[in-house]
């Protein structure tokens, strides 16, 4: 209660307004006229002003009553907004989950599952932690995360996965090279180019696979500057170090001075991973999951064949 005005006193003054006809306002309340006229002449007490004006014809508000209508219109959704959030909360709809993603390949997969999950449990948090495959695997042992999007790797029994998501890859360059100029490339194009490493700080990614394929196929770049993050990796790029092979993904980092070109390594690519502790899952963390799986199917909105580099 706010200077003796009670939610019912609201109730009562929104009617009317939608009336304006005392008779009418009482009756759709199941209740006499007199004790409803009497509630908002009390209302009209407490603020100290008239909401309406009266005569034997009819009823209008006053400017008064019209500018108060907005605000008590206001409380009330606030407060039916705060009672279903706390009916949530009894519930076990509210809370949190943690999401681990590496920065590239699931930067754009968070904030779509952010919108459509929100319309299922809009009492739950999603928190994301931008993190790489082993730090997430750490937090997920020492239940810091529910859920991560990772690179694949070898699993202990706590730990189980499933590759949702899978993209090409593309040569980033420096954008005064002479290749950028090119709309695509090919693995006889990295002859002789200065092709930089990454260095997996868990398992192996995708590195050896693309070696080998390169030492398939007779290719042998020159050695460059070993990274070990993706944003490392793109300040090489951009300072003229050399060039590397990363997911089609790694250019929505959009990162200046940079030329990203598609390129066919033999139908190698990278692969996401979504990981969950063992055992039960409650009914939350499941539709996230569900969710996450959906965005990344064929024809989702992390389809492969609908990015444009």
């Amino acid at each position: 209660m706010i200077n003796g005005i009670e939610i019912r006193h609201l109730r009562y003054f929104l009617l009317l307004a939608e009336e304006l006809h005392f008779g009418r306002a009482a009756e759709r309340l199941h209740m006499a006229q007199a004790p409803f006229s009497q509630q908002i002449k009390q209302l009209e007490e407490r603020i100290g002003t008239p909401l309406f004006h009266r005569t034997t014809r009819k009823v209008q508000m006053s400017e008064a009553g019209r500018r108060f209508q907005s605000y008590a219109q206001q409380v009330l959704s606030d407060l039916d907004e705060g009672v279903r959030f706390a009916r949530a909360t009894a519930s076990d709809e509210a809370g949190q989950i943690r999401v681990g993603l590496i920065s590239v390949g699931t930067s754009t997969v968070l904030p779509i599952a952010m919108r459509k999950f929100r319309d299922i449990h809009p009492a739950v948090l999603l928190s994301p932690f931008s993190e790489t495959t082993g730090v997430q695997l750490r937090m997920l042992l020492e239940n810091e995360l529910e859920v991560g999007l990772m690179r694949p790797a070898r699993l202990p029994s706590y730990l189980r996965g499933e590759v949702i998501y899978r993209e090409g890859m593309c040569v980033a360059m420096s954008s005064d090279h002479p290749l950028a100029t090119r709309e695509s490339l090919t693995a006889e194009d990295l002859v002789g180019q200065p092709l930089m490493r990454f260095i997996a700080k868990i398992g192996t990614g995708f590195e050896p696979t693309i070696n080998k394929y390169l030492a398939d196929v007779g290719v042998q770049p020159e050695q460059g500057p070993e990274y070990t993050s993706t944003a490392a990796g793109l300040c090489l790029v951009a300072g003229g170090m050399g060039l590397a092979i990363m997911p089609y993904s790694a250019a929505v980092n959009a990162y200046p001075g940079i030329s990203y070109l598609p390129i066919d390594l033999g139908g190698i690519l990278a692969e996401v991973s979504m990981v969950t502790r063992a055992g039960p899952m409650d009914r939350k963390l499941k539709d996230l999951c569900d969710v996450i799986r959906g965005i990344c199917a064929p024809g989702g909105e992390m389809d492969p064949h609908r990015r444009i580099l």
